[in-house]
């Protein structure tokens, strides 16, 4: 038998074979067409939680209140010093204080009574009489705890000389106020240097602090 006798004979043996060796191999017609199983898709991450919920409020957060300063004092000061200077001590002081939101949680009935840190920035001019007979300029910054029934702040201030006499300070001030700092206590000590000398001083004024009003009064006018 020739080369091309080998081929057809091979080739006819094929045709019968192959079917039998289909049947048995794994993967018959029914197994071809049963669905495809498809893979579970995980489900996208969620977010709930970082949004407030239907009704829910949003717990605010930064400045609370801004209040204008706009304070007289009047009071005593007294030398500690031998020699005892003392006299009278008057404070003229515009600023501003930031009251800003309570921490932690608080219902609406308590708000005005939580107590909010508050920071404020003064400037203004402080007379001594009696012994003294000064003339200063005030620089001062404090921090504190302020509500509507009772405020407690601590102050540092820098004085400058403006009578000529080249006088420069450090002022430390414990202040206790109330009704938004309307009235306030003012407790204090400083430091003075003047030419070369140091003096301790001791302050006590009680005042008012008009700038909330005077800032109801300039809206109330405004939109009348």
């Amino acid at each position: 038998m020739g080369c091309w006798g080998r081929i057809v004979v091979l080739g006819v043996a094929w045709a019968i074979t192959a079917p039998a060796f289909a049947q048995d191999a794994p993967g018959t017609d029914e197994e071809r067409q049963a669905p495809v199983e498809r893979l579970p898709i995980a489900d996208p991450p969620s977010f709930e939680g970082t949004a407030p919920e239907d009704g829910e409020e949003e717990e605010p957060s930064g400045v609370k209140l801004a209040i204008p300063v706009f304070r007289l004092a009047f009071g005593t000061a007294q030398s500690i010093e031998p020699g005892s200077l003392g006299g009278f001590a008057f404070d003229v002081v515009v600023g501003s204080r930031l009251a800003f939101q309570p921490l932690g949680e608080r219902s609406e009935s308590e708000d005005e009574g939580e107590w909010a840190p508050a920071l404020t920035g003064e400037l203004g001019y402080s007379r001594r009489g009696g012994d003294f007979g000064s003339h200063d300029l005030t620089v001062g910054i404090g921090f504190g705890f302020q509500s509507m029934y009772l405020g407690v702040h601590l102050f540092e201030a820098v004085t400058f000389g403006v009578d000529g006499n080249r006088r420069f300070g450090l002022r430390t001030t414990g202040r206790v106020d109330t009704l938004w700092g309307f009235l306030f206590l003012d407790i204090g000590h400083e430091v003075g240097f003047v030419g070369g000398a140091t003096t301790h001083e001791i302050r006590g004024l009680l005042g008012v602090d008009v700038g909330l009003l005077v800032a109801a009064i300039s809206i109330g006018r405004l939109f009348s």
